[in-house]
């Protein structure tokens, strides 16, 4: 997942260096910052999760995992909002104390707006695919 996780951010980085230039990429590894502190945050619901859910499953009591499920599911959506409601608040203080060029900062603002949209969806996924892997089912089939 962390190779995910990094990729996601180098595609992001390539395309955006290549088709919109270099304050937009300034912007992206700026923003980026803050993306990896709430993925850091999603990451901990994730392993929490694990740790119990698998725990209900090895003691062969599925019902128990699935509670512990679904109240990280729920809990990864309120925590992927939280991200997203502190992100836009300290959003503007933190491109300040890094001291950008203006462009960096409002193309930065733009980037990382867009993905706290976002940010409570990412949780959710966290905690869902964090389901799949402690029930020892990491390539669900449908």
């Amino acid at each position: 997942m962390m190779a995910c996780h990094f990729s996601f951010n180098l595609i992001d980085s390539i395309w955006v260096g290549r088709l919109i230039g270099p304050a937009a990429l300034a912007a992206v590894s700026t923003a980026g910052f803050y993306v990896w502190v709430a993925l850091s945050l999603g990451e901990m619901v994730e392993i929490g999760l694990i740790a119990v859910a698998a725990r209900r499953h090895g003691e062969g009591n599925p019902e128990r995992a699935a509670r512990a499920a679904a109240a990280a599911v729920a809990y990864a959506l309120v925590a992927g909002l939280v991200v997203s409601v502190v992100g836009w608040g300290v959003m503007d203080a933190m491109f300040r104390a890094m001291t950008v060029p203006v462009e960096v900062s409002m193309l930065g603002h733009a980037y990382l707006s867009t993905w706290l949209l976002g940010a409570p969806l990412v949780f959710g996924f966290f905690a869902v695919e964090a389901t799949f892997r402690a029930a020892g089912d990491s390539e669900r089939r449908f």
